[in-house]
């Protein structure tokens, strides 16, 4: 008898589906790239093939238990026939012995002529009797015979009908089996497939969320580095103009229309609060962009908080910047009757775009760029030197 495996419907592909639901969910939380993408694609492919191989299997395994049962429902009904052959046998036996004695009180004994029957009987009437119940006997003899071999040509007939029966339905339950056994194989190696996937999924996305992490790492850490380059300036700024206040004999930012003495000649008041070194030239080093904002200009190294003056009357032009590097700091345009001035890498202004300004008027104050602390000025016409002689 075949053995009787129940299939149940393997927790897998629960399993499967709560991780890939687990992943789906922390997806938006990351920037998934394309290779995370593809493999959970190709995971949602795999555990469809695998929930259509198990649809397969529980096909499989009804099929042989179905082929069990008629197998099952075959030997029982063989069953009850032998005992049915049994009891008929019995009966035929019995039947045998009662025909068999007949037979021999028949054969034994000579026929009767018409006179032993005539001597032997009292009269016609029992003579008629006895001969009408050997007819009987006779009769019922040839039909317990017949019935008795129906009977038995049935029994064999059904027996031999259930023994192909059983064979052919043991052939079915092997190949059912056998069935079931190769799908349940694809099953459990397709099983071992997807487990790869998911394994490698959950790599991808831990590689994906700790790439992130240290990302987000290196950001905090360059804002840090911001801020603490940002303190730094803002701690050197306070010291230049201190450093400014005491060398110009009171300048404070809060008085930022106080104005330098105008030089001597009528000439042009020099820009800063404070001499310093000339550092850059006209059309060289870093002045070669192609403007003269930039290559008619100097670099006059002062100080960060230095105040920055109108080298003449005129009024504030725009104003922009707040670059870095090169471009650091802010700047504006400076337009009087006679020329155009650029101040750039200002660390702030004290006037606005359009404002009026006069001669040594305080209108920023110098900044720093590429970590060397000094005023950028330009001259559009005029000598670009003429603003480091001037006062």
């Amino acid at each position: 008898m075949p053995s009787r495996r129940r299939h149940r419907r393997p927790r897998r592909l629960v399993l499967a589906a709560v991780a890939a639901g687990t992943l789906a969910a922390a997806a938006p939380a990351l920037a998934e790239p394309a290779a995370i993408r593809e493999q959970r694609a190709e995971v949602a492919r795999l555990s469809e093939r695998l929930g259509a191989l198990d649809a397969r299997l529980a096909d499989a395994t009804a099929r042989l238990q179905a082929s069990q049962g008629r197998l099952r429902a075959v030997v029982e009904r063989m069953r009850r026939n032998r005992v049915v052959l049994i009891r008929v046998t019995q009966e035929l036996d019995r039947s045998r012995g009662v025909l068999a004695g007949r037979l021999v009180d028949l054969y034994t004994r000579p026929d009767p002529t018409l006179a032993d029957l005539l001597v032997g009987t009292e009269s016609v009437t029992g003579i008629v009797s006895e001969l009408g119940a050997i007819e009987r006997a006779g009769r019922q003899d040839g039909v317990v015979v017949g019935r008795i071999r129906g009977t038995r040509v049935a029994v064999v007939a059904l027996r031999r009908e259930l023994a192909r029966d059983r064979v052919l339905l043991r052939r079915e339950t092997a190949q059912a089996e056998a069935r079931q056994a190769e799908v349940g194989g694809l099953v459990e190696r397709q099983r071992d497939v997807l487990a790869g996937a998911e394994g490698e999924l959950r790599r991808l996305v831990a590689a994906e969320r700790e790439r992130q992490r240290r990302e987000a790492e290196r950001r905090r850490r360059e804002r840090e580095e911001q801020r603490r380059r940002e303190a730094e300036a803002r701690r050197q700024a306070e010291i230049a103009r201190e450093q400014a206040e005491a060398s110009s004999g009171g300048w404070s930012p809060t008085t930022p229309t106080w104005t330098a003495p105008a030089p001597s000649g009528g000439g042009l008041a020099y820009p800063l609060g404070v001499r310093g070194d000339v550092v850059g030239t006209p059309y060289s080093g870093t002045h070669t962009l192609g403007n003269w904002q930039s290559d008619r200009a100097l670099d006059i190294v002062i100080p960060v908080g230095t105040p920055v003056y109108a080298v003449d009357s005129g009024t504030i032009g725009s104003i922009g910047g707040g670059g870095s590097g090169r471009f650091a700091g802010m700047n504006l345009h400076l337009n009087t009757a006679s020329d155009s001035f650029f101040y750039a890498h200002l660390s702030s202004v004290a006037v606005s775009s359009g404002q009026s300004v006069s001669r040594g008027q305080v209108i920023a104050w110098s900044g720093s760029a590429n970590g060397v602390p000094h005023l950028h000025i330009g001259v559009q016409n005029g000598d670009p030197y003429s603003v480091a002689g001037g006062g």
